[in-house]
């Protein structure tokens, strides 16, 4: 391995802070890390943000993390709830890896006397499903009452918040509402994505991203590819070997039957040919909005997007080793490029298929754009070992080509008009 082509990492922690403060002066203790493990976004577009996690293994040979030893720097710090941030530089890039909140300390002695501790941490959705709120808000758009909550959890720095195009109504007080769950039921009601993101590096931001329903056909990062991973070796950013192709029609949805906030019911049914093979599939949705037939325009917009799932496949895992890759090609911007990806960004794929000789047929290469979902790390630095595993959706699954109202964008091909009405 040449380790002069690996990333900077860094391992910020705040050991005297409280959970919500500034984080102005952390300790670097990066020197200590021997290794992570780290888990952001969902399986699939139709499952949930849920909390992120994250487990590091420090070395604890002096006893510097110990939560009972006087002479540690910290002493009397070591205690669950405290914040730290894992980050890197590679070449120009600066990019988060995870932050969060310590759930716990474990002592691990191994066979040759070497102490270690591993730390398990959570994203800040932690806290915000540790916050019950009591309600007493007007009524307001997606983004707005997603800050009220955030804010009143006690967060004061932020990440990224699209404007919303749904409004959900008011909460009267006396209410008893968990944080994380309001703000996914209003995510959900917007139907766009809430996740703890990384693309903001600022200590103490908590990395709150919420994108509207119209974020993945209209921003930069998910209209334009951001990188290309190939399995041939002529690429950027190679795969390996073990990926995870799914195509089967557990997205695939005849039929959405959507309940909105005053308990009215709609229902939207395609009965084109090309979906009829799937029979009778309902996805069963409620949202908060009152606003009158939104829950119908949801509807056909559930079963719309999910029509460009046919003929699609799922990554639902594609790993690669940025270490082999980088040292065959003898540079850093692999890593640039590889690190400074996340939840919603767009990236291209292309698979070669081999040549069949039984058939007399030639290698061919398939290639797709996808969005990514989810982002896990598996990480020795004293074994020299680094993979990146991503979870992925096809782009046509969640953004066909919308005639979006207010903008220009008209979804015409060739001069055939393809686009289908958003709301």
């Amino acid at each position: 391995m040449t380790t002069a082509l690996w990333p900077t990492v860094h391992l910020y922690a705040d050991f005297a802070g409280a959970p919500l403060s500034s984080h102005s002066n952390p300790a670097d203790i990066a020197g200590d890390l021997v290794g992570f493990q780290t888990h952001r976004g969902r399986d699939n577009t139709a499952s949930t943000f849920d909390v992120g996690s994250c487990t590091l293994v420090l070395d604890n040979t002096l006893g510097q993390y110990g939560p009972t030893y006087t002479q540690t720097p910290w002493a009397g710090n070591i205690q669950p709830m405290k914040w730290m941030r894992l980050w890197c530089v590679a070449g120009a890039a600066v990019p988060n890896i995870f932050e969060g909140y310590v759930d716990g300390w474990t002592l691990v002695t191994s066979g040759t006397g070497e102490e270690y501790v591993t730390v398990t941490l959570s994203d800040a959705f932690k806290i915000l499903n540790l916050f019950q709120w009591t309600g007493g808000s007007t009524s307001a758009t997606t983004d707005q009452r997603i800050q009220t909550v955030e804010q009143l959890a006690g967060f004061t720095s932020f990440g990224h918040l699209d404007t919303g195009l749904s409004t959900v109504p008011a909460i009267l007080a006396p209410a008893n509402l968990n944080g994380l769950q309001h703000c996914q039921d209003v995510a959900n009601t917007e139907d766009g994505q809430y996740y703890i993101g990384m693309h903001t590096p600022t200590v103490g931001a908590a990395g709150f991203v919420f994108e509207s329903r119209y974020h993945r056909s209209t921003a930069s990062r998910s209209t334009t590819s951001q990188a290309t991973l190939i399995d041939d070796g002529t690429g950027t950013i190679d795969y390996e070997d073990n990926q995870s192709f799914a195509y089967d029609d557990s997205q695939i949805w005849t039929s959405s039957t959507v309940t909105d906030g005053n308990g009215d019911t709609f229902t939207y049914t395609d009965t084109s040919s090309a979906i009829t093979n799937y029979l009778n599939r309902t996805q069963t949705v409620s949202i908060l909005t009152t606003a009158p037939n939104e829950g119908a325009d949801r509807a056909a917009w559930t079963v719309q997007s999910s029509l460009g799932q046919l003929n699609q496949v799922r990554i639902d895992g594609i790993t690669v080793d940025p270490v082999f890759a980088a040292t065959a090609s003898g540079t850093t911007t692999l890593w640039q490029t590889l690190l400074s990806l996340d939840i919603s960004d767009r990236v291209t794929v292309k698979r070669t298929a081999p040549p069949s000789t039984l058939h007399g047929l030639p290698s061919n290469q398939i290639t797709g754009d996808f969005f990514i979902e989810r982002i896990d790390h598996s990480v020795s630095l004293a074994d020299g070992y680094w993979q990146v595993t991503f979870g992925l959706s096809a782009v046509t699954q969640t953004a066909p080509n919308w005639l979006i109202i207010g903008t220009g964008k008209l979804g015409t091909t060739g001069g055939a008009n393809t686009a289908v009405l958003g709301y």
